[in-house]
């Protein structure tokens, strides 16, 4: 049985976290004029929860990636990745309610770590 490559669908997986994210932060935004079967006050309530089960995922992206690819792999991490750790810094300072602050308070350090980490990579290659 072959060996998975670490990070071999990072960009992909990352492309589609990200659409994910602005999907229901669009969402949040705008439910009052967004024609649905559902209601507004029940749209905004599955995007929350949504957008929070992706922090969680996010925050355990980050302390995988702080722990295995920093510093020596850190080439395999793609450029969404800061995209994403940032839009997820910004998801938790926004919303402070949101249960991703109370179940892992040490996310938004972690996304900062990784946020920081994966800039300075790319920004070293333009």
């Amino acid at each position: 049985m072959a060996q998975s490559v670490h990070g071999h669908q990072c960009g992909a997986s990352g492309i589609v976290i990200r659409s994910l994210i602005r999907l229901h932060q669009y969402i949040l935004d705008n439910s009052d004029s967004i024609s649905s079967e559902i209601s507004p006050l029940q749209l905004r309530e599955y995007s929350h929860i949504t957008l929070e089960t992706l922090a969680r995922m996010m925050a355990e992206i980050a302390r995988d990636h702080i722990e295995r690819l920093i510093p020596d792999r850190i080439d395999s991490l793609p450029l969404t990745c800061s995209y994403n750790m940032r839009t997820m810094m910004d998801f938790i300072k926004e919303r402070p309610g949101n249960s991703t602050n109370k179940s892992s308070p040490a996310a938004v350090d972690d996304f900062a770590t990784l946020y920081e980490v994966a800039l300075k990579r790319w920004r070293s290659t333009v």
